[in-house]
Parts: C-alpha cells; sequence; structure tokens
C-alpha cells in the first residue's frame, strides 16, 4: 500500500498564532489556509475524497430544497404542516413555561401592590337640562298694550361647558374653603392637592372636572372626581353656583345691553320733560291771563313752550314704553341654570377598577413573556445552523471510514485548541 504526505482542506479547521518566532512553515500554513499536511494512503485519498463531496453534494441539495420551501411556502403548505406548526408552537411554550410564567409573576406582583396602595376615587355629577329661548312674556305685554315681538329660539345652554371651564369659574372653586365632616377644619383644594402655583392648581382642578354635552338633546352633564365624597358633592355645588352667579351678574346680552341704554335715555328725558313743564308752570304764573289775552308775544311763547313741553312728554312715553318692552326682552333671554339631577355625594366609588387593571396588566406581561421565548427560540436554531451540522457529519463519517487518520488529525486538533 502506497503511503504519502498531501494538504488537505478541513473546513472549520483553525490553529493558534505562536507568533513569527516560534511558528513553523507547516504550523503557519495550515494555520492561514484551515489545511492539514496529513500521512495518507491511496485507499484514504480516495475515501477521504469521496465523503468530501458526499457532504458538500448534501449541502447543496438542502440549501436548494430551504430556497424552495421559502419561494413556494404559500402553495405547498398543508393542513398537516399547519397543526404541527401548531403544536410545536405549543410545545415551545410548555418548554418555557417556566420562564414565561417568571415575566409574569415579575410584572403582576409589584402592580398589584401598586393598584392595593392607590386610594379609591368618587364622583358626584350633575346633570342640567338646556335653556330655550321662548317667548313667554307675549301675553302680558299685549294686556299692557305694548305690541308683540318675535325672537329667535337658541339653546342659550350651548355656553355652560365654556363657562364651566373658564378660568373665572375654576378660581372661584379652588379660593372656597371646604367643610367636611370628620375633618378638624375647611379644606383648600390648593392643600388637598398640594399645589401652590395658580396656573398648575388651575391644571389640576381641571383635570378633576368633567364636562360633557349631548349634542342631540342639548343636557349638560358636570362630574368632579375626588378622593373624599363630600368634597366631590361640594366641588361640584362651587361650580354650579359660580354658573348661576355668571348668569345672573356677569353674562352680557343684546337685550340687556338695549335695556341699559334705554334706562339711560328714559332717565335723560324724563329730566328734560322736567325741565320743560317747569319752564311751561313759570310762564303761566307770570302770565295768569294767557288764556284770555290777546297779545301776540305771550301767544307764540305760550306756544313754544305748550309744544316743546309735549314734545318731550311724547318722547318720554316713547322711550318708557321700549324701555318696559327692554326689561321684557332681558328677563326672557336670561339663561337659567335648571338642575334635572342636583348633586349628590357618591356612596360607591367610581375607581380604580383593580381587577380590570390588574388583568390588563397580566395580560401585557403573557404577551412579553411569549415574544421573549420565541426570541430565545430563534438565537438556538440560529446557533443549530445547517453549516454547523453539516461540519459535524463530516467529521462523523470522517472518523467512522478513516479511525486511524482521523484519529491523529482530531487529536492534535484538540490538543491546539487546548492550547
Amino acid at each position: 500500500m502506497v503511503y504519502g504526505r498531501k494538504w488537505f482542506p478541513f473546513p472549520g479547521y483553525q490553529l493558534p498564532n505562536l507568533g513569527a518566532a516560534s511558528e513553523s512553515r507547516h504550523h503557519r500554513i495550515a494555520r492561514l489556509t484551515s489545511c492539514r499536511y496529513v500521512t495518507y494512503s491511496m485507499r484514504d485519498q480516495i475515501g477521504i475524497r469521496s465523503a468530501y463531496m458526499k457532504i458538500r453534494q448534501e449541502r447543496v441539495n438542502r440549501s436548494r430544497e430551504m430556497t424552495d420551501n421559502r419561494l413556494n411556502l404559500d402553495s405547498h403548505e398543508s393542513p398537516a404542516a399547519e397543526a404541527l406548526s401548531a403544536f410545536d408552537m405549543l410545545g415551545l411554550l410548555f418548554k418555557r413555561r417556566k420562564l414565561i410564567a417568571t415575566i409574569v409573576a415579575v410584572v403582576a406582583i409589584p402592580a398589584l401592590a401598586l393598584l392595593m396602595l392607590m386610594p379609591n376615587r368618587y364622583t358626584s355629577s350633575a346633570t342640567v337640562l338646556p335653556t330655550v329661548a321662548t317667548d313667554k312674556f307675549a301675553e302680558l305685554k299685549n294686556l299692557a298694550g305694548f305690541g308683540t315681538y318675535s325672537a329667535n329660539a337658541e339653546n342659550s345652554s350651548e355656553l355652560f361647558p365654556t363657562i364651566l371651564r373658564s378660568r373665572r369659574v375654576i378660581d372661584s372653586v379652588t379660593s372656597t374653603y371646604y367643610e367636611i365632616d370628620g375633618e378638624s377644619q375647611a379644606i383648600r383644594l390648593a392643600d388637598y392637592l398640594s399645589e401652590d402655583n395658580p396656573d398648575k392648581l388651575r391644571a389640576k382642578v381641571a383635570g378633576l372636572t368633567s364636562v360633557a354635552t349631548d349634542k342631540r338633546t342639548g343636557v349638560v352633564t358636570v362630574a368632579v372626581e375626588t378622593e373624599i365624597p363630600e368634597l366631590s358633592r361640594k366641588m361640584l355645588e362651587t361650580y354650579l353656583a359660580a354658573l348661576e352667579h355668571y348668569n345672573l351678574h356677569d353674562r352680557t346680552s343684546r337685550a340687556k345691553g338695549n335695556e341699559k341704554y334705554l334706562e339711560r335715555e328714559v332717565k335723560l328725558r324724563e329730566k328734560e320733560v322736567a325741565t320743560a313743564e317747569a319752564a311751561l308752570r313759570d310762564y303761566r304764573l307770570k302770565n295768569r291771563n294767557w288764556a284770555n289775552t290777546s297779545n301776540p308775544e305771550i301767544i307764540t311763547e305760550h306756544g313754544k313752550l305748550e309744544r316743546e313741553a309735549e314734545i318731550k312728554t311724547s318722547g318720554f312715553v316713547y322711550l318708557s314704553r321700549e324701555y318696559e318692552i327692554a326689561r321684557i326682552e332681558t328677563q326672557k333671554d336670561l339663561p337659567i341654570v335648571n338642575l334635572l339631577d342636583a348633586p349628590s355625594t357618591p356612596t360607591t366609588k367610581s375607581g380604580p377598577y383593580r381587577l380590570s387593571m390588574l388583568l390588563a396588566i397580566s395580560a401585557t406581561a403573557l404577551l412579553l413573556g411569549i415574544v421573549v421565548a420565541l426570541v430565545l427560540e430563534g438565537i438556538e436554531r440560529k446557533a443549530r445552523s445547517p453549516e454547523n451540522e453539516s461540519f459535524d457529519r463530516l467529521v462523523n463519517n470522517v472518523r467512522e471510514s478513516f479511525p486511524r487518520t482521523s484519529r491523529l488529525i482530531f487529536s492534535r486538533k484538540e490538543e491546539s485548541t487546548s492550547v
């Protein structure tokens, strides 16, 4: 049998770098080319080449098969494969059950502790009916002889949400002291919310308050939520009182502006009528025979003063009538806070919903655990790549076919790797 020595490539074969001083030529070639200079017989050479070509052909076939499977995955997928993939998923979850359970416990237990520390909250609500402007004083004006008038009906409660969210109303709520049963002193919202900055305090109070309007019916719902039931009710009462005060004293409308204008004009014309009547009376006192006199100067002056007094009186009467109508218009145009449901002290909590929140957090943690398990499984499958498996099969085939040569090669490789 003929023996010889030859360089032969072995995939994955590596040697450590010993340095230029102590490294031989054969060692450097083997390290750079992943080859080994071995003694072999003709039979070993033919067997090694056959095994190497066989593994290489298997690798090419497997690569083609994987490519075809990726391209035709949708068209060649069968119900059995889907069921298998589902079972594989269940098996993966069962395999990683401890990891998933640990992630759920790590997330859910602290969340449960935080939820138990959260205080209960109580909401007090009130419902305000829409105020529709209608001609309720038409009969009264007809009886008074002032005539009739028409007004466009409008829902004057549309501004209620804007007024309730205004800074004026919120300042009225924050500046109020609230007497609570069981408390030694009145509660001030700045102390209750631990906020002295006015702007931040308004923002926090606005966060405790919700105002909603039903677009179909125009009903306004106001709600206040705090940790103290009685405080919620009293804050809501303060909101409604501030809204009523603004509507009665501060809110301006066209009818109210017209009333103020006519009031000023009536007072001015009343003074002018009084002045004209006083001038006519004084002139008659000076000329007591004004009714029987034939003096043209007296008759002319008397007629002038009398006409002036009549004109002033006619204007005064007209403006007085308009003023009375404007007053009725103002009363009719005044929006009234008509409560359907008055504020009440809540007896049941409005939040937090601890069970629902805990279930949501646990479900999120479960999904997170499943994602982590899938990622870890993908990493492990990546580590077990087909290239590594092919090389392992090549090593096993070489060991089985050529025990003496493979014993020499792989024993030295292990020694060099350990070094």
